[in-house]
């Protein structure tokens, strides 16, 4: 989806325009629930709850349609907007909500009454003329579409009526492609060093993609020499430095951003994520209230802020701050974990191993959250309940680095 203001290309989880600062164009509510269905089936993928089959299959029931009968669906990887046009899908700009309700309120003009109280010769002159007008505006669109076609393309071959047995975009056939407005819609020039920069940051982001962070951070540098005041450039390169764990540079790409764009969120969420890294958890702590500020309904600000919190020993800030995640997403697993951990460090045993049980209920499968409830149970003296969850915690991670001392707490426990 592209900026309504400056045509700026916008990745899923931005909701402010890294160039202009504008806001995401608001889509109708159908489209806002499946891009949020989408947010969480990846993240399922991503935590092992769905396998790659399962996630392709949930994503297929993503399909929706517009106001004009038009299938859209995401592509699986990239996450952007695809359309049926009958026979393939073609990268578009979804409706927005403004433009839908005002397509949904227009309806046919009544016949003027001068026509409509004459009778039938006025009725066939008023058909004759506009049947004119027909024909030229066909010719006129006919010639406007021929001239456009060279911009379109297309993702898949095709292969299906439109409906859910249309082919299912998958990560070969979005990442080379970038969406194309649909036919006779206007689209934003870009020439010049911004059109060198784009084309470079674009293969920058793939090169992130794909982990090769150096030649990421290359490429990106020649964006930014090309266009000095290109944003995202340097927001994409913090990120890149920071998953090299140069986090002084992150850190001044993410200012740098910033300084351009005021308003970018994901630059204070990771601004402040690395100074958490640094132990820097004051201005950890000021950078997610900033996020908070710009989108208060963001799960992960409250949470980064809350394990800021937590590091630093505010405990009951940190709380609140769990409190808050855990009522905007009540499926996230980590946050009942680490509200428990809080829980547990201001000595409120009961409500923490009350947090370790939600966290396990949501996620069986990890560790740590045995090895935390463990230690609770063994604090409280339930022996039978640690030495169940901490041999659970060296079944589920047999290369535990302090295995060594786990089993010792087992020997101590069954010989009690």
């Amino acid at each position: 989806m592209k900026c309504a203001h400056c045509g700026t290309e916008l990745t899923p989880e931005e909701r402010f325009c890294g160039e202009c600062g504008a806001p995401r164009p608001k889509l109708p509510a159908r489209f806002e629930k499946t891009e949020k269905q989408f947010a969480a089936l990846k993240n399922q993928r991503s935590a092992g709850e769905l396998s790659e089959t399962e996630y392709q299959a949930a994503l297929k029931n993503l399909i929706v349609q517009d106001a004009d009968g038009t299938h859209w669906m995401l592509g699986t990887e990239s996450g952007k907007w695809y359309r049926s046009d009958g026979h393939e899908w073609v990268g578009a700009d979804p409706p927005t909500e403004s433009a839908e309700s005002a397509q949904t309120k227009t309806t046919a003009a009544p016949a003027p009454p001068h026509l409509a109280q004459r009778g039938l010769p006025w009725l066939w002159i008023a058909l004759g003329g506009a049947g004119l007008l027909g024909i030229v505006a066909c010719v006129v669109g006919l010639v406007l579409l021929l001239a456009m076609s060279p911009r379109q393309e297309t993702v898949l071959a095709p292969t299906a009526a439109p409906g859910s047995t249309l082919p299912f975009p998958t990560l070969a056939a979005t990442t080379a492609l970038q969406p194309v407005r649909p036919a006779l819609t206007p689209t934003v020039m870009i020439s010049g060093p911004r059109a060198t920069a784009v084309g470079l940051f674009e293969k920058a982001k793939a090169l992130y993609d794909q982990g090769q962070y150096d030649l990421a951070i290359s490429t990106l540098n020649s964006a930014i020499q090309s266009d000095p005041g290109y944003v995202d450039a340097y927001y994409y390169r913090g990120q890149a430095q920071r998953k090299k764990s140069n986090l002084d540079q992150a850190i001044a790409d993410y200012s740098k951003a910033i300084e351009l764009n005021p308003k970018h969120f994901n630059a204070y969420l990771m601004r402040g994520w690395t100074q958490t890294t640094k132990k820097d958890y004051n201005s950890a702590i000021a950078d997610f209230g900033k996020a908070i500020e710009l989108d208060p309904k963001n799960y992960d600000a409250y949470d980064f802020r809350g394990y800021a919190y937590y590091l630093n020993r505010n405990l009951d800030q940190a709380i609140a701050d769990y409190d808050k995640a855990i009522g905007l997403d009540p499926k996230k697993a980590v946050a009942y974990f680490d509200r428990g951990l809080a829980e547990n460090a201001k000595g409120n045993l009961d409500q923490a191993i009350a947090d370790y049980n939600k966290a396990i209920e949501l996620d069986p499968t990890e560790p740590t959250y045995y090895y935390d409830r463990g230690r609770a149970f063994r604090q409280k003296g339930l022996k039978a309940q640690a030495l169940a969850d901490f041999q659970t915690y060296l079944r589920l991670a047999p290369d535990a680095t302090d295995r060594a001392e786990v089993e010792q707490w087992i020997r101590e426990l069954q010989a009690r």
